[in-house]
């Protein structure tokens, strides 16, 4: 067999700068590392066939996801051979899959169990882990999952806020995660009474999948670009990305164009040396949704009032499509998940038609 040896410089940057970072900012040290943790990584690293890892047949070493290695001549400093197998001194560490992942934080983080619980019940672990894409995954913590508004209610009377909790005392996997339910005024984002609380599993899964989705870029968000499509087609505002560290925030279309602020992401982990992108954690509240409809925007603005006034004689308006899709405004019925972008002309160029 083969065993796949990192040399003390390789490990001292892994853990103080790449994907052991997560490892030594929960744990601290290697000896404070759980043995079923530090398993997985001494795992990875012991190749069973000799014959399929020699040099020639690199290109075909795959991980315990299955996904190739990554094995290269260059990061072999030195071979070692046993009376049964080689040892190779490499230079630089294999992460088993779950390490390198972008939801390696969560994983072990205690402070993002609930997320953590959403990626399990989904199976969104196994997405996550992919090595072919690369990811920007904003984790908000348990803390930041208590200020979720709820869009499911943007279309009742009194809308609502879902403070998600975390009961690890519960044998039940199922049952460690339930939410509490508070009246909440949009307008002035105070939090009113608390109605009761949410334990239905299906309940919770279905709104940590919105958020997940919500949460999830597939591509890199620091490209240079300021809009990004999520996993879920929505869309989310990043802005000073120079800032890093308690400097760069991230917007979804509630905090964008309700009045709100940008999320700042209070940490970063960089999951791109052998993984599959970054993780930005988010403790203030997590990415959310406007309950404003193009409608309500257009009508903010007196310069595309001659627009709306079409719009509004077209026929194309509603709230419900199919029995399926529902707003709390009116929605373009022609396009039946609400998802397009509308290029709107300004009174002056609609006053140059009608001329």
């Amino acid at each position: 067999a083969v065993m796949m040896v990192p040399s003390n410089q390789a490990l001292e940057e892994y853990w103080n700068n790449g994907a052991g970072k997560v490892l030594r900012d929960n744990y601290g040290t290697w000896d404070n590392v759980p043995d079923d943790v530090i398993s997985k990584l001494i795992n990875n690293n012991m190749l069973s066939s000799f014959i399929s890892s020699v040099p020639s047949k690199f290109n075909s070493i795959l991980n315990d996801a299955n996904d190739p290695m990554g094995v290269s001549i260059d990061a072999i400093d030195s071979v070692w051979l046993g009376c049964n197998g080689a040892v190779y001194l490499t230079n630089r560490v294999y992460s088993p899959t779950a390490y390198v992942s972008v939801s390696f934080p969560a994983l072990i983080n205690e402070t993002m169990r609930i997320l953590y619980w959403g990626i399990e019940q989904e199976q969104y672990n196994i997405y996550l882990n992919s090595l072919n894409s690369y990811y920007s995954f904003f984790i908000p913590t348990n803390n930041a999952m208590l200020q979720y508004v709820d869009p499911c209610s943007y279309g009742k009377n009194r809308t609502q806020l879902m403070r998600f909790h975390y009961d690890a005392s519960k044998v039940n996997k199922d049952e460690r995660v339930w939410a509490s339910l508070w009246n909440y005024d949009p307008v002035t984002q105070e939090i009113g009474d608390s109605i009761g609380k949410v334990t239905n599993v299906s309940v919770i899964r279905n709104r940590l999948k919105d958020i997940l989705d919500t949460h999830i870029v597939i591509g890199n968000v620091e490209d240079g670009h300021t809009y990004y499509r999520t996993k879920g087609g929505t869309e989310l505002r990043v802005d000073n990305v120079a800032g890093g560290i308690g400097g760069m925030t991230v917007s979804g279309s509630r905090q964008d164009n309700e009045g709100g602020q940008g999320v700042v992401v209070s940490d970063i982990y960089d999951q791109t040396n052998g993984g599959n992108g970054k993780s930005y954690i988010l403790e203030d509240e997590p990415i959310m949704t406007t309950r404003k409809t193009v409608r309500d925007v257009l009508a903010e603005h007196e310069e595309y009032s001659a627009f709306l006034e079409l719009l509004d004689g077209s026929g194309l308006l509603e709230v419900i499509h199919n029995k399926r899709y529902a707003t709390a405004g009116q929605n373009i019925s022609s396009f039946n998940t609400y998802h397009y972008t509308i290029y709107v002309p300004t009174n002056e160029e609609i006053k140059k038609l009608q001329i």
